[in-house]
């Protein structure tokens, strides 16, 4: 996967990129009447990689589907009493009383469906850590195909995308709802609400109308909710309306109305001996091995076990695990605010751990461990000053996914080990 070169190798190299950040800063802010500007770095080129490997993104979208329908099946077995109840209540445990059990008891079949649009968090091609929907970036993967789009000499032609994500999604959305997409984005409740507006506005130059952006818009004609987690979902003014209808079929959502991919948890469950029988072996195929802390430790891979002292006895360089807040309480779960690579934890800091672990099991706050495998890789960079830096960074890489699979993929390279798309992180696409 070596980076082909482009004009940007240049002398003229720091014209170049002082022209490209003023063209992404004046797209963003111009289209939202904002003086924001492009927080991150642009990579120098598109990323390049093999058709093999972009088939893969393409090819993988019916496992994570499989991945999917097979967490909610287990999520709904645990709720009628079918298969050991604690399941489903762990993924509801720290929820509030109102949004819990028997809330999603009541549920129809049309309210338990699986997530429409969502982005992957990759450590490579195929290992998936995350699921989100609908994630964030959006909004960067759009800027930068117009930037590319704008620049054929400096970037090339598309030679495995050839339309924008915006225009993807737009003729996803309408086929699937087999007509003219009126759409409520709940903006606010998103970690990176200028990138959720920005593809809000290229969307909308596609044709798909939005409730409070477009006139004679009402609520009540809206037949697609968009939205970032499933608190604040249940949380906006018009979701009584919209659950009623949605049980007619009128109303679609893009995270379903259940707390289930909300959370990380449900990755552990191919791995974890308590919910391992439902799933395949290819399911876990698509994962890093992921397991629940319990008071009784973990399972490692191969099958043993550990207590949590065990595993922390550990020498530290040899501790390649996170452990992640696995439920959905809002204020932890997004951002990596609650995700902690163990080899980088000092004695005091593992204690202060392991107490914070005993407190959380009996609150029914779920943690998670996951093997940690990362991939570093040369990556070329373009900064403001016009300079063009190579530095070894962490990569992840994201597949937006729609109803008819992959449309776009976006990487993200950044020294830390928690990779985002926050400032300092290099950012491309596969063009």
């Amino acid at each position: 996967m070596t980076p082909s070169p482009t004009h940007l190798d240049s002398v003229s190299a720091g014209t170049a990129a002082a022209d490209l950040y003023s063209q992404v800063d004046r797209e963003m802010d111009t289209r939202m009447g904002t003086d924001l500007g492009f927080g991150a770095l642009l990579g120098a080129r598109p990323y390049e990689m093999d058709e093999d490997d972009v088939e893969g993104f393409r090819t993988r979208y019916h496992r994570i589907k499989t991945f999917q329908e097979e967490a909610l099946a287990l999520f709904r077995a645990s709720l009628r009493g079918d298969c050991d109840p604690e399941i489903a209540r762990m993924v509801v445990a720290d929820l509030p009383e109102a949004f819990g059990t028997e809330y999603h008891k009541r549920l129809s079949d049309r309210h338990m469906r699986t997530p429409r649009f969502f982005r992957t968090d990759e450590v490579a091609p195929g290992r998936l850590t995350e699921i989100q929907c609908s994630g964030s970036g959006w909004g960067i993967v759009e800027i930068l195909r117009h930037l590319y789009a704008a620049n054929p000499e400096l970037y090339g032609t598309p030679a495995h995308f050839p339309t924008s994500l915006a225009a993807s999604f737009s003729s996803a959305l309408r086929r699937f709802l087999n007509g003219e997409p009126v759409v409520h984005h709940l903006v606010d409740n998103a970690s990176r609400p200028h990138g959720v507006r920005y593809f809000i506005q290229r969307t909308r130059e596609e044709g798909v109308r939005y409730f409070s952006y477009d006139r004679d818009v009402h609520p009540n004609d809206c037949n697609f909710v968009r939205s970032h987690d499933f608190v604040s979902l249940l949380h906006h003014n018009f979701i009584a309306d919209r659950m009623k209808r949605c049980d007619t079929g009128e109303v679609l959502f893009d995270l379903p109305p259940i707390a289930l991919f909300d959370c990380k948890l449900i990755t552990a469950w191919p791995f974890w001996s308590r919910t391992r029988k439902h799933f395949s072996d290819k399911t876990r195929e698509l994962f890093p091995h992921t397991t629940v802390i319990t008071p009784e430790g973990v399972e490692m891979p191969g099958g043993t076990r550990a207590s949590l002292h065990t595993f922390f006895s550990i020498p530290q360089r040899k501790r390649t695990y996170y452990i992640k807040y696995g439920g959905t309480d809002i204020g932890i779960n997004w951002g990596s605010r609650a995700v902690f690579l163990a080899s980088t934890m000092s004695g005091g800091q593992s204690e202060r751990m392991l107490e914070r672990l005993a407190v959380d099991w009996p609150r029914g706050r779920t943690w998670i461990l996951q093997k940690a495998v990362r991939s570093k890789e040369t990556i070329a960079a373009v900064t403001r000053e016009g300079t063009i830096v190579e530095e070894d960074a962490y990569a992840k890489w994201s597949g937006h996914y729609g109803p008819d699979g992959v449309m776009a993929i976006a990487l993200y390279h950044k020294h830390y080990h928690k990779v985002h798309g926050s400032e300092g992180t290099v950012v491309s696409l596969v063009y």
